[in-house]
């Protein structure tokens, strides 16, 4: 599976896959293959904060739970090329 996303917002990924941890899900339906909106997101332990990003076809998708954060975080797994 590929993932179409804002290259603009996402200009810190390159072409392998990818493990990120979501935050302010847009949306609430989840299921890998559908589309929804992210704000702020973390990759490789870094906060990133940038303008609304549509992410589809997800490969995994996984709810995890991180000390002294509130709300559980959302684990994406997917695969960019390009």
């Amino acid at each position: 599976m590929d993932v179409v996303f804002d290259r603009a917002t996402l200009c810190i990924m390159e072409s392998q896959e990818h493990r990120v941890r979501y935050m302010n899900l847009m949306k609430t339906l989840l299921a890998p293959g559908y589309t929804y909106l992210l704000t702020t997101f973390k990759h490789d332990d870094e906060s990133y904060q940038g303008t609304d990003t549509t992410v589809e076809k997800v490969c995994e998708l996984r709810e995890i739970t991180v000390q002294d954060m509130k709300s559980p975080l959302i684990e994406v797994t997917w695969r960019v090329t390009g």
